[in-house]
């Protein structure tokens, strides 16, 4: 199978920005991919572009992998890792929240991560949108 044109990538997720909340949505919508690192690479781009476009304002995160199921998926990869964990160190970022659905080997990998980044007290991992959004609003 061939790697997936950044086009392709872009379609299997989501960023978008509620102003309302000043919350920026991720949502994976495919998870069965070749090119992790560089989807990983194309979401930083695209919230990077949202921070810097507000860079006087900040914000909370809402990452939904729900629909991962016991895949690894994008956190697989080192590289991956080191992308995600400097997108958490962002300092607009107030508090991430991460719908996550009975993944224990993807749950492992964030909790060592925010570990590493020093935002275990921001980031939370939750079964569900509502408890995430309950947990932001706090």
């Amino acid at each position: 199978m061939e790697k997936e044109t950044d086009q392709q990538l872009k379609d299997t997720f989501q960023v978008s920005l509620d102003q309302a909340r000043d919350i920026i949505n991720l949502s994976f919508l495919k998870y069965e991919i070749i090119n992790s690192v560089r989807r990983t690479e194309l979401v930083e781009e695209t919230i990077l572009s949202i921070l810097n476009q507000n860079s006087s304002k900040s914000f909370d995160a809402l990452i939904d992998f729900a629909e991962m199921g016991k895949t690894s998926g994008d956190l697989a990869s080192e590289k991956s890792k080191e992308l995600y964990m400097r997108m958490l160190k962002q300092k607009q970022i107030k508090k991430t929240a991460i719908i996550l659905y009975r993944n224990q080997v993807l749950e492992t990998m964030i909790n060592i991560m925010t570990k590493v980044t020093g935002k275990s007290e921001q980031v939370k991992i939750f079964n569900n949108r509502t408890e995430a959004l309950t947990w932001i609003k706090k």
